[in-house]
């Protein structure tokens, strides 16, 4: 099953390579620094997608950014932020904003309209 699960993850992550940007590319092909605002804004794409597999994999190998995410979560719950509207719009408005970058960076009108119905699907 190990081996099916790993199968499914580089799947996954070959589809993601193929559709994200250049610079996405470099970021997750080491090439780049990946950074807090990339690992989350990358790890919310690959959920949006349903790349489950690939995301646990990405998830680990980004481990320090995953807990700096965590840290920054639970800091939030602490100081009662996790219900405040104006938290919860500003981050549904910035998924828009990589929704948006993501879909514009597609090479043509049908892999953007697919896409967009993905995202849609998804909120």
């Amino acid at each position: 099953m190990e081996k099916d699960m790993e199968k499914c993850a580089e799947q996954q992550r070959l589809l993601f390579l193929g559709m994200c940007s250049l610079e996405d590319r470099k970021r997750i092909c080491d090439e780049k620094i990946m950074d807090l605002y990339n690992f989350e804004r990358i790890t919310y794409l690959l959920e949006a997608f349903g790349f489950e597999e690939y995301k646990f994999v990405f998830e680990m190998k980004y481990k320090d950014l995953l807990l700096k995410l965590a840290d920054i979560v639970e800091q939030n719950l602490v100081c009662g932020n996790s219900m405040d509207k104006y938290v919860l719009q500003d981050k549904y408005e910035i998924r828009n904003e990589w929704q948006q970058e993501f879909v514009r960076n597609l090479p043509n009108e049908v892999m953007k309209n697919c896409i967009q119905e993905i995202f849609d699907l998804y909120a």
